[in-house]
Order: structure tokens, then C-alpha cells, then sequence
């Protein structure tokens, strides 16, 4: 069974209410263990305060660092059609990337252009309702898929 950390944003209702069903769907999962959710692990000290940054920050990482797999909620914003991710999720997901974890993104308004380096860098884009039957535990990174601009 695999360990997650679970990206996204959660700064108003909406986006707290599908982090929320995407949770949801993982616990449902009979291949995931155990889910990280930075929104529900917050640090103690006073809110944006520089412990509080700070801790968060250094929290996070190690999260990432220690998870298998990294499910990001790439709804943030919309323009023209294209889905503009949370610039936090955006950069989980590149070090994450950076230390070759799998990255499933989950594109709940089915969007069908997304930025090009998460469209070359992403393990499996799924829809919410396929997190509940993923197979995280065959899921591998393709580390090739971005080398062939090199």
C-alpha cells in the first residue's frame, strides 16, 4: 500500500470541499495507506507568522520527501480553458518531481489544457471519481517522457 501526499489548494469553501471528496475517494482506496493532507496538519503558532511559515514549509517537505506518490488537485483557476493551478501545489509537485515520485493529478472539472510543464512531467491525470480504483501501487514515474526536448 502506498503513502500520499495530497496537494491543493484549500483557501475558500469550494476548495476545501473537494479536497475534501478527493480525500475521500483515496481513503476508499484499498491501495493507499496512509494520506498527508497539509491542510489538516498546520502548524500551532499563529497563522503566517514566521514560525508558523517556517514549520509549514519544513513540514511539507519532509511529507513529500517521505510519501510514495504525490495526488494533486490541479482546480485552482480557470482561464480560456486552461486550468491554472495553485503556485504552492504547482511547486509540491516539482520537487516532488525533482526526487522522482509519481504525480497523479486530478483535474475534477475534466479540463482539457493544463500547463506544459506539469503536462510533461504528470504520472496519470485522472477525474475524482477514478481515485477510489487507482492502482497507486503500480504507479511508476516516467523519467523519460520529458528528456526528449534534451
Amino acid at each position: 500500500m502506498r503513502n500520499i501526499y495530497l496537494a491543493g489548494p484549500f483557501f475558500n469553501e469550494q476548495q476545501i470541499a473537494l479536497e475534501e471528496q478527493v480525500y475521500e475517494q483515496l481513503k476508499q482506496n484499498e491501495t493507499v495507506n496512509q494520506i498527508f493532507r497539509p491542510c489538516k496538519h498546520q502548524d500551532q503558532n499563529a497563522f503566517d507568522s514566521e514560525p508558523w511559515r517556517r514549520n509549514t514549509f519544513l513540514s511539507d517537505i519532509n511529507q513529500i520527501r517521505m510519501c510514495d506518490i504525490i495526488v494533486a488537485i490541479v482546480d485552482f483557476l480557470e482561464v480560456d480553458g486552461e486550468v491554472i493551478p495553485d503556485p504552492g501545489t504547482v511547486w509540491e509537485l516539482g520537487f516532488g518531481y525533482a526526487l522522482g515520485k509519481p504525480l497523479v493529478l486530478v483535474n475534477a472539472q475534466n479540463y482539457q489544457k493544463i500547463n506544459l510543464m506539469l503536462e510533461r512531467s504528470y504520472t496519470k491525470a485522472v477525474l475524482l471519481d477514478e481515485l477510489a480504483t487507482l492502482d497507486f501501487i503500480n504507479l511508476r514515474p516516467d523519467l523519460t517522457r520529458p528528456l526528449e526536448c534534451i
